[in-house]
């Protein structure tokens, strides 16, 4: 005897089977299984919202790390610059020491 069969179903009404479908319904409405059209719509406008904002902010970060990496190469440069420089000015003291040397 399985659910299917009609003698399982002959105590039960018409008005149990709407009762049923009916806090079935509620049930799912309040878990969000089912989305009325208007809520559905505000939550997806919601969402296109956001995306739009994260976009902006997207193009805002990207601009911000290139000026940041523009910089870092900036400096980057100028410490380069400033070792060569450093560099150069020990190899002059070691030359002038070295002739110094000789000459006395």
């Amino acid at each position: 005897m399985g659910p299917l069969n009609p003698s399982q179903w002959e105590g039960v009404g018409v008005g149990t089977v709407v009762l049923v479908l009916g806090l079935l319904h509620g049930l799912a409405v309040t878990r969000g299984w089912i989305v009325w059209g208007p809520s559905h719509r505000e939550q997806i406008a919601g969402k296109d919202a956001e995306i739009e904002h994260l976009r902006g902010r997207s193009l805002e970060d990207q601009k911000t790390i290139s000026t940041q990496a523009d910089a870092l190469s900036k400096a980057t440069s100028a410490m380069s610059e400033q070792t060569v420089a450093s560099q150069y000015a020990v190899h002059i003291l070691e030359a002038v020491r070295n002739v110094a040397g000789r000459v006395t």
